[in-house]
């Protein structure tokens, strides 16, 4: 007596599932108000944590970390332990290094996008995208640099199901 099962037949292709390369493409998130959870119209474009840039950086700072104690073991010196300033400046740093780009639309009564630019609004200042802004809203708006940081974590965001 054979017993039949409800399971997909065709089997699954590993390369399918590439959250390298996914990561590398990246994704967009809108971000949402800290409180109510509502949308902003804020789009921040970034990669996961699988691309070559977020594991070429955690490669880099762990190098320079082995390098480090094992300078100061030669020297029989102990290793200086991390501040939480330089713990929050690396992590600011990796997450800017992962953001692609940032736009803002503004929507009319019905939710119909009239306006998208390549900007987003700060203290009643446009700012355009690069590095030393990201690092800005990220050093200032603690909320959006935690919402930035789940959706690189966030492998769904990457590989659609």
């Amino acid at each position: 007596m054979t017993k039949t099962t409800d399971v997909d037949a065709t089997m699954t292709d590993l390369g399918d599932l590439d959250t390298g390369a996914a990561s590398d493409a990246g994704t967009e998130i809108e971000l949402k108000h800290p409180t109510t959870k509502k949308a902003t119209g804020i789009f921040i474009g970034v990669v996961g944590k699988h691309s070559q840039i977020f594991r070429d950086i955690v490669r880099d700072r762990t190098n320079e970390r082995i390098r480090r104690e094992a300078e100061n073991a030669k020297r029989g010196k102990d290793s200086e332990p991390t501040t939480a300033e330089e713990v929050e400046a690396r992590a600011i740093e990796l997450l800017t290094a992962c953001t692609t780009h940032w736009r803002s639309e503004t929507r009319n009564t019905k939710g119909e996008v009239i306006d998208n630019k390549p900007i987003v609004k700060f203290k009643g200042e446009e700012l355009a995208f690069n590095a030393g802004n990201v690092a800005k809203i990220y050093t200032a708006m603690i909320w959006a640099r935690e919402q930035v940081d789940g959706a690189i974590g966030d492998l769904e965001l990457f590989i659609k199901a």
